[in-house]
Parts: C-alpha cells; structure tokens; sequence
C-alpha cells in the first residue's frame, strides 16, 4: 500500500512548521550549518543487525561535513569523533524531528535492515540505504514489480545504496534472500500471464 501511495501521491512525510524551527534552532546552537543525518540501530534485539554506521561517520567527518547521529538510542560515540559529530540527546528525538533533520540534511545513511527505514524512504529527503534491504528492496514486498526503493527513485526522489562498512556475510545473506523472493515473484507472474 506505501509504494502504491508514493508512486501515486509522491513523497507522504512531511515535517511541520514547529519541527523545522526547533531543527533550525538545534543546528544553530550547535553552529551546524552542512550536515549528514545517521540513523543506525542501536538495539541488543537482534545483535546481527546492530550496525552504528561508523563508516559512513567517518568519511562524512574526513569530508569536513558534520554529522548528526539520531540513532535511538544514543550510541554514545562522542568520544571517539570528537570534531564534527553530535548526537541528539533522546528527549529531543521525537519522530517529528528526525523528519526535520532529515529535511535540513544534505544526506541521511539510514541502516536497512532497521524497522523504520519503510517511513524514512517516504519523505521527500535524500537517502542512502546502507547494507542489507531485505524488506525494502525485496520483490516479496513489492507492488505492480516496484519495491519502495525502486518506487522512490521512480519519482525522482534521491536515494542511493551503500554496502560501505557492512560485514561481507550479512550482504551475501541479504542478496541470497533479495535473488530468492525475485525468483518466486517471477514464478508467480509467469503463472499469473499463462492463465490469461
């Protein structure tokens, strides 16, 4: 139904008035003026899918942009970027404001495999998918042969993917599954065209 709704209706998150100008008054008091937005996962649910975007932190900081890390919860990584990096204290990341970050971004990394990268890719914000997208680029999940990935680049959104700093096991894991349900979508519409 999102994909249906994005590919008819374009993007369907839009941050409000108050949102933008709490952001804007965030990234003042911080004297932020570029940056990139981090939405990793931080939860000991499933381990393996524990991924903080260190990577994409840091080639962000070494292209002198700042970055915003609104995972929740916080991973506490100020010690180790000591320049350019701030993370949004919890009582600050309500949802509203992530869109708004999002929107003041010049990119947001958001992790895959985490259960709100659905929402993230129906905003009109630039975003790169990092590692593994199991649900939002498998055909399993998909409308009229669009995933929500796919659907989002089919109208002009920008959206990238990256592999940068995920464990080579988890990629070949996710392509296998991604390779997997494709196969069966096409077994299905194959079946589907021979009984018409």
């Amino acid at each position: 139904m999102l994909i249906e709704l994005l590919l008819d209706k374009g993007p369907l998150l839009e941050p409000t008035r108050l949102d933008l100008k709490s952001v804007d008054e965030f990234l003042e008091s911080q004297k932020i003026t570029e940056c990139n937005l981090v939405l990793g996962r931080n939860r000991i649910v499933h381990p393996h899918h524990k991924n903080l975007l260190e990577t994409q932190i840091c080639e962000s900081i070494s292209n002198e942009v700042h970055v915003i890390n609104a995972t929740f919860p916080r991973p506490n990584l100020e010690s180790q970027y000591p320049k350019r990096y701030t993370e949004v204290v919890n009582d600050l990341n309500s949802y509203g404001f992530t869109l708004a970050l999002m929107k003041r971004a010049h990119m947001t990394y958001a992790y895959g495999n985490a259960g709100g990268i659905s929402i993230h890719l129906l905003t009109n914000s630039p975003v790169t998918v990092v590692g593994p997208m199991n649900w939002v680029g498998s055909m399993k999940y998909s409308y009229s042969g669009k995933t929500l990935f796919s659907a989002r680049r089919s109208v002009g959104i920008e959206t990238h993917h990256s592999s940068s700093g995920i464990r080579k096991i988890q990629l070949i894991k996710s392509l296998l599954r991604i390779t997997w349900d494709y196969l069966n979508y096409c077994q299905r519409l194959i079946r589907q065209l021979g009984r018409e």
